[in-house]
């Protein structure tokens, strides 16, 4: 086989090449990597990927644990000084207390006492870099701004531990008298007269102010270990519904508030309304209002409340409005009382009537039952029988009803009343347990056949009052009204005061409880009070009927106490920040750095998730309520206004717990910041040992061996070198050779 030259030259060629790439692809790897494309090592280069990019991820987590541990140790140095100074403030509550202070001691203290305050809220004005540390995720925004002025703050009456105990009754299923956190740290405090009452806003119960100190001590030494019904002296219901909280009278920062924004349907522009005003609706005018507002029925003396944000409607003629709920308890005595029910779903019970002892009632044609006993007395006084309470009563011919106790209330048969005109014929209720009888006589006019089989006519005359037969054309002798009595539709039950009224939303069936005021409650938040002895008759939005108790009378109270005082404000939100994870929910426990003005001032009275004042945020996908974010710290400052004031009593009876309770919940805030910093400590070491690994598994899939490839490398290059001097020995010479 001949083989030429010029095959001779192309493999000599594409060998010296072949040996100079693999030279080349040695000398790429002294850079120490043996993978620069994926052809390099396919298999390999996918797992060096793959490393790489846990590697940029651990870095970007190192960062960001580095981060948060700095922005943590910033807070919680601002919160460890805060602790000090909450410290500070605590001692000298205590001090203030002290009966020997006299009140210029207790101004001199409350100079002090304010400076520290004041610094407690630069603190909380703290900054990472040009971020606020307590904004939440309004890191730019200044968190707490201080009022120029004073305004006027609730004054709230805190109980101490055993105070707590004995107000918070864990029986009470009617109205849970317990906060958001299942206790019950204050009331609200209400003035009458110059006296001073406690107001317990979960459930409306007013008590004096020497219950709530002393008195209930007599209580808890007699065996009793909680607030039984009847130690209030009166109660507003409307808090025990949602229609009414303390947003209905305080802001988020316990300001008292003085009046309300109004858009009325036919209005273009809100009005601001003052409290204890009419919104003044006319005719199929609606309005809706930033606060509750209370209508009274002028007729039947029933209330009700719109909660805010409700539509408001009225009847002109029948109600009158005003905007806030006055200060207007009762006092209510609680028991066994009789409920009268009609079983009809058509006709609809009447109001009961009131009366006293040794008073004569006549039922006429109606049946009747009432809620105490009473005796049925002939025309000539004699008793003829008792009727005990809740019985249907009837009476005959000249007999009555006589009243045995007084506060007995009847309630007569339901009865339909129609108006008819002189002449009109009318037609007669042929139901057998319908009696009709007319204000006015009667002509009846039958047909009867005589003894030769004929028919014939005659009349009979009914006077008023009468009862009309069935059979027969009956015709006015005169315009009058005719009324029907639909008999044996009464029925009585009876219930224990806070239980519930067995009555059906919307199905038509009516009660009257003649001894008791009672709640109804509807879907959307409003509520109303039937007054004792009106009907009752659930709608088809309305919830439940509650029984309240036995009205005994009314106190008109004031006003709130309130004291003048610098106002804190929170402008940063609830958000927390995560710096750890680059994506998907927080774990509030183990990924936040910050800490919030709701985590360091916690929430009171006037904020908690029953007053009503709480904002909404979403926070992790879920619909979260925050606090004002100032409680402890404004709570704080009306300390210092009760010292400014020279109220040693105060500072004793309530002073040194909010002290306490305001120490507390900062130094809760620090612990958790802390015990979230030591996660992070942990994290990062973990971080660092996680770095370690990948690095060594990217060491160990891409990282060149330096002896060998320095082997390989020499003899490469060597053999690159042997084959030019081989390739110019037997290589036969160009014609360029020759001429040459």
């Amino acid at each position: 086989m001949r083989i030429s030259s010029g095959l001779m030259m192309d493999r000599y060629l594409r060998q010296i090449n072949n040996s100079y790439a693999e030279q080349a692809k040695l000398m790429e790897q002294s850079d120490g990597s043996n993978l620069h494309r994926p052809s390099d090592d396919s298999v390999k280069y996918s797992r060096y990927l793959r490393y790489q990019n846990s590697n940029t991820e651990n870095l970007q987590y190192q960062d960001n644990v580095n981060a948060g541990i700095s922005w943590m140790k910033t807070a919680d140095s601002a919160m460890v000084n805060m602790t000090d100074i909450y410290t500070t403030l605590k001692e000298k509550t205590v001090d203030a207390a002290n009966d020997t202070n006299g009140e210029l001691d207790l101004v001199a203290i409350s100079k002090e006492f304010k400076a520290k305050l004041y610094e407690i809220v630069s603190l909380g004005n703290t900054q990472q870099g040009d971020r606020y540390v307590f904004s939440g995720q309004s890191d730019l925004t200044q968190p707490f701004l201080v009022s120029v002025e004073e305004k006027d703050r609730g004054l709230a009456k805190t109980l101490d531990d055993p105070q707590s105990a004995f107000f918070l009754n864990p029986t009470d299923t009617k109205n849970l008298n317990a906060d958001d956190t299942g206790s019950l740290t204050q009331m609200l405090t209400l003035q009458k007269d110059g006296q001073d009452y406690y107001l317990n806003t979960m459930n409306g119960k007013i008590y004096t102010k020497e219950f709530v100190q002393e008195g209930y001590k007599d209580k808890v030494a007699h065996g009793q270990t909680h607030v039984a019904e009847g130690d209030e002296v009166a109660t507003i219901p409307f808090f025990s519904t949602d229609a009414l909280k303390v947003a209905g009278y305080f802001e988020n920062t316990g300001v008292i508030r003085t009046e309300a924004e109004v858009q009325v349907s036919s209005e273009d522009k809100p009005r601001t309304i003052k409290f204890g005003e009419s919104i003044g609706l006319g005719a199929g005018e609606t309005a809706v209002a930033d606060t509750t507002v209370w209508i009274k029925n002028t007729s039947t003396g029933d209330v009700r409340v719109v909660a805010p944000g409700n539509t408001i409607t009225i009847d002109p003629d029948n109600e009158v409005t005003t905007v806030g709920v006055p200060l207007e308890a009762t006092m209510y005595s609680s028991g066994k009382v009789v409920n009268i029910v009609s079983n009809s779903t058509v006709y609809p019970l009447s109001a009961a009537s009131s009366y006293n002892k040794d008073e004569t009632v006549s039922l006429g044609l109606y049946q009747a039952m009432a809620d105490a006993d009473v005796a049925i007395v002939d025309a000539a006084g004699n008793t003829v029988s008792t009727v005990k309470a809740g019985s249907l009563i009837s009476t005959g011919a000249g007999q009555s009803i006589k009243v045995l106790s007084d506060e007995t209330h009847i309630v007569k048969d339901p009865a339909t009343v129609t108006s008819h005109s002189s002449g009109e014929t009318i037609n007669i209720s042929t139901d057998p347990n319908d009696v009709t009888f007319a204000n006015v006589s009667v002509t009846v006019t039958y047909t009867a056949t005589d003894a030769s089989g004929n028919p014939y006519t005659y009349t009979q005359q009914y006077a008023a009052g009468s009862a009309i037969p069935t059979t027969g054309t009956v015709t006015m002798d005169a315009d009058g009204e005719v009324t029907v009595i639909h008999h044996n539709t009464l029925e009585s039950e009876v219930y224990e005061t806070g239980s519930k009224l067995n009555l059906s939303s919307g199905s038509g069936e009516s009660a009257v409880l003649p001894s008791a005021d009672v709640m109804i409650k509807n879907k959307n938040g409003d509520a109303r009070i039937v007054k004792a002895g009106n009907v009752i008759e659930l709608g088809a939005d309305e919830t439940e009927a509650i029984i309240i108790g036995k009205p005994q009378g009314t106190l008109e109270f004031d006003s709130f106490a309130t004291i003048k005082q610098p106002i804190v404000s929170y402008q940063g939100d609830a958000k927390y920040i995560s710096m750890v994870k680059l994506n998907g929910t927080v774990d509030q426990t183990a990924d936040t750095v910050n800490a919030t003005g709701q985590d360091l001032n916690g929430s009171d009275i006037f904020d908690d998730a029953n007053s009503g004042n709480q904002t909404t945020i979403m926070s992790n996908g879920r619909l979260c309520y925050v606090s004002s974010g100032t409680a402890m710290i404004n709570n704080m400052f009306t300390v210092c206004a009760k010292l400014e004031a020279g109220d040693n009593h105060w500072m004793t009876t309530d002073g040194i717990t909010v002290a306490d309770v305001s120490h507390e919940t900062v130094t809760r805030a620090q612990s958790s910041t802390a015990a979230r910093q030591n996660v992070y400590d942990s994290v990062a070491v973990m971080l660092d040992k996680q770095n370690e690994g990948i690095t060594s598994d990217l060491n160990d899939v891409s990282a060149t061996d330096v002896a060998e490839l320095a082997v390989k490398l020499m003899a490469a290059q060597t053999i690159y070198n042997m084959s030019l001097s081989v390739g110019g020995r037997i290589l036969p010479p160009s014609l360029a050779d020759y001429l040459s």
